[in-house]
């Protein structure tokens, strides 16, 4: 088994390969920076999130949590606002989509979307303003 430049190679000599499954290395095929176009039902908005290394994410709208990516799902799991979660599907060539709801009890919900990873050119100039951040 090696790795070459972030893509996992594995060789199988004289052996079944039948339910096997290779992962990439811990959401490293994912990080990098992403637009994000999001939705509560007030109409869109925008903003960017970086997912880093240990599976944490940050936002410029003042926003962080954790994130999962496991066979084209990625999960974004707030720790600030409404604590939404955002579940999608996409890579990070093509971007991602999907839905996300608040999980303190408040029923907000809606879509968001993101161009492919590395895509944004994210400084703090950039913050989203308005009432409604990507957090809810």
């Amino acid at each position: 088994m090696a790795l070459r430049g972030g893509a996992m190679t594995l060789a199988v000599v004289g052996a079944s390969t039948a339910g096997l499954v290779v992962a990439s290395p811990a959401g490293a095929s994912v990080r990098g920076t992403y637009t994000l176009t999001y939705d509560w039902g007030f109409g869109p908005a925008t903003a960017h999130f970086t997912l880093a290394k240990h599976h944490q994410f940050t936002t410029d709208d003042g926003n962080s949590g954790t994130y999962a990516y496991s066979h084209h799902a990625l999960t974004l799991t707030y720790a600030t606002g409404c604590l939404p979660v955002y579940t999608g599907t996409g890579s990070p060539r093509t971007g991602f989509s999907g839905t996300m709801a608040c999980t303190d009890g408040s029923g907000g919900s809606g879509t968001w979307s993101t161009g492919p990873v590395g895509t944004a050119t994210v400084s703090p100039a950039t913050a989203s303003s308005g009432s409604t951040s990507s957090g809810g």
